[in-house]
């Protein structure tokens, strides 16, 4: 394929991606109930689809080693090619170990060739040498929430429940970023059975984004807790579920 038709299909990737998605606002981190764990603080910050200039950022370095073009080439190979993605990840990873984006590449792009176990492994080295990177402390949290150690992830978040408080020199982030840490929170309060702070996070998620993949996990994940534990039958009968959950459960579409 030519420069100019890789070009072209960069291009309309771009459009595709963040049509209807120019977000910039203002976001106040909702107060979760009464607990034993520290005080949230409200703070707070900008949540963007566009790039983030911050040149501490690691997409920036990333950029800067790539160039914007091969940055986005690469980005789409972990998706559509992982197979071709995942070798010049390797070497990038081996030329560049310090750039915490290539191996949350890697891990994606093994996930996509359905190799689960080579991906946990990526996720769990990335955090152990970049545990300040966003990405990776979500890819390290969300497992161990799956598999019940929610004590150890109160551990790692040491109280700081809000974007804000884990980067407190930041008040800008990227949709994507955004997304990832309120999915890994959302599943946290639902595991500590806590539906009110998860609800309040899963409505952010929908105004960001109603048809990302964390998203949809979310919704689903709240519909059934919401439908067998905390509210026990109160809506067990179809037609007494709230608007907001029904297009998330088995026989019900969206504004019926």
């Amino acid at each position: 394929m030519s420069k100019d038709a890789k070009r072209q299909k960069l291009q309309r990737r771009r459009e595709r991606d963040f049509r209807e998605k120019k977000i910039s606002r203002t976001y106040e981190q909702p107060k979760p109930p009464k607990s034993n764990h520290k005080t949230v603080i409200l703070q707070s910050y900008q949540i963007t689809s566009e790039a983030i200039s911050d040149q501490k950022d690691p997409m920036m370095t990333l950029r800067g080693l790539l160039g914007g073009d091969a940055m986005e080439e690469l980005f789409y190979q972990c998706k559509d090619e992982p197979s071709v993605a995942i070798p010049r990840l390797l070497q990038l990873i081996e030329n560049h170990p310090n750039v915490p984006s290539l191996y949350n590449w890697l891990a994606v792009a093994y996930g996509r060739t359905g190799d689960n176990g080579k991906a946990g492994e990526i996720n769990r080295l990335n955090y152990e040498r970049n545990p300040e990177y966003l990405f990776a402390l979500v890819n390290h949290c969300v497992p161990l929430l799956d598999g019940g150690q929610v004590q150890r992830v109160t551990e790692i978040l040491n109280g700081r429940y809000d974007l804000q408080q884990l980067y407190p020199h930041r008040n800008v982030f990227h949709i994507s970023e955004a997304l990832g840490f309120y999915y890994m929170m959302v599943m946290y309060y639902v595991k500590l059975g806590k539906p009110k702070p998860a609800e309040s996070l899963a409505r952010v998620m929908e105004q960001l984004d109603p048809d990302c993949d964390q998203t949809l996990a979310a919704r689903a994940m709240l519909a059934s807790k919401l439908r067998f534990s905390f509210f026990g039958n109160t809506f067990g009968q179809r037609g007494n579920y709230p608007n907001e959950l029904r297009y998330a459960l088995p026989g019900f579409s969206a504004g019926k």
